[in-house]
């Protein structure tokens, strides 16, 4: 796993990097048990994960594999932008 952030809540927070083995590169726990809330696998790499201040958003920088085709270099760094919901702030 690549990166770690805590919901502003304090009481979750998401773990998420590269999928070696198994079925998800991002979770989300429950601070005080561990226990895992939610997972998926979010098909790219990802390389940072933060929470907007006021805990209803969740950033993700992605990467994908980097290709050469046609003498040129694919973009390859994504941000995706997810609402959350039911976390309490």
């Amino acid at each position: 796993m690549e990166a770690l952030a805590f919901h502003p809540d304090g009481k979750h927070f998401v773990m998420a990097g590269r999928l070696f083995q198994g079925t998800w590169n991002l979770a989300l726990f429950e601070a005080a048990s561990g226990r895992n809330l939610f997972s998926i696998d979010a098909k790219h790499r990802i390389t940072d994960a933060r929470f907007s201040a006021d805990g209803q958003r969740l950033f993700l920088a992605k990467a994908r594999q980097q290709e050469l085709k046609n003498g040129r270099w694919n973009d390859f760094g994504l941000l995706e932008i997810h609402t959350v919901s039911g976390l309490g702030a």
